[in-house]
């Protein structure tokens, strides 16, 4: 009993082992395992639509990929999944379940081979009784008899009748012109009272502005600030290009502002890849090139600022402030 109860321990001890090492091994793959991506933007006539663009973001050797495309100022995107996109994949599984649901209708027609002759389609004659029951009688109306003509009244009733609700109306003008008058009154006194609500609402608003002001100012901020933004260009370090070329052909109407921009450019040659080539045109206004870069980089890479990032109390309390203040 006990060599049955230790060879069970040992089957689960070997399967926990199993388990924690798939689950190794796709943290790992996940966290180590390259995200690459290309990019290329063409441009070889005038005008802005003339521009061509696309991109390739893959990972797990091409496996799973993100693909992106701008040309004749159309933008499409795909993923694509071991190399078909997920609409070939969506076409695929309805092949896959109309084949077994003609299988099984096949299956169901075979064993249904009784015909139903008990139901038939019931004969719906029509009922004489019913219709002679539903014949209604046109009912005569009898004709109105014509009144007499009323006597005519006396210019005496004619005058009473029309004084009768003269003091309802006089009443009636006295109560609006009352309601209008307190209305007027009341009209100045409506206005200082939003203007005291706006000027509260202003002294509200300076209130928080110095406030704001003073949070940018503090020290937790701004070093909260210098860490963020240190991690941000750690990160476009890692993942720029790691290869960039093509040429560049410009050009401006003032060929001054073109030996300006060849100026600047200068500043930072150095910094620019080797192998792009960049071309100033002094005799005409032109924008033209066709540049292609690639490069990679770790999801590691993105875990580890996340974490310093995490870990940084200045940076926890910056939000929290934030989210104080939303709420």
């Amino acid at each position: 009993m006990i060599h049955i109860l230790f060879m069970i321990l040992k089957a689960l001890g070997i399967l926990l082992l199993v388990l924690l090492f798939l689950v190794l091994l796709i943290v790992c793959t996940v966290l180590f395992l390259p995200l690459c991506y290309r990019a290329q933007v063409q441009k070889e006539e005038e005008g802005f639509a003339c521009v061509k663009a696309s991109g390739r973001v893959s990972w797990l050797f091409g496996a799973v990929a993100l693909t992106a495309s701008y040309e004749e100022q159309k933008p499409e995107a795909q993923i694509l999944l071991f190399g078909a996109s997920l609409e070939t994949w969506k076409r695929r599984l309805k092949k896959i379940r109309r084949g077994e649901a003609s299988v099984s209708r096949t299956e169901e027609n075979e064993t249904e081979n009784a015909p139903e002759a008990e139901k038939t389609a019931e004969q719906k004659a029509p009922d004489q009784t019913e219709k002679q029951q539903k014949v209604t009688a046109q009912k005569e109306q009898p004709e109105q008899e014509q009144e007499p003509d009323a006597p005519k009244k006396s210019i005496l009733e004619q005058f009473f009748g029309r004084i009768e609700h003269l003091p309802e109306k006089l009443l009636n003008l006295a109560s609006r012109l009352l309601q209008t008058a307190f209305r007027l009154l009341e009209l100045p006194f409506r206005l200082l009272e939003k203007l005291e609500q706006k000027i509260q609402a202003g002294r509200r608003l300076k209130r928080k502005w110095e406030s704001v002001k003073k949070f940018f100012r503090s020290k937790m901020f701004r070093e909260a600030l210098l860490h963020a933004k240190k991690e941000v260009l750690y990160f476009l370090k890692k993942a720029a290009p790691k290869k960039v070329t093509g040429t560049v052909r410009f050009g401006f109407d003032d060929p001054a502002q073109t030996g300006e921009a060849l100026g600047i450019l200068g500043m930072i040659y150095g910094k620019l890849p080797k192998d792009l080539s960049i071309q100033p045109d002094f005799e005409q206004e032109i924008l033209r090139g066709d540049v292609r870069m690639k490069g990679s980089f770790q999801a590691v890479t993105a875990a580890g600022i996340a974490l310093r990032l995490f870990r940084d109390q200045n940076l926890r309390k910056t939000i929290r402030h934030f989210k104080h203040k939303e709420a």
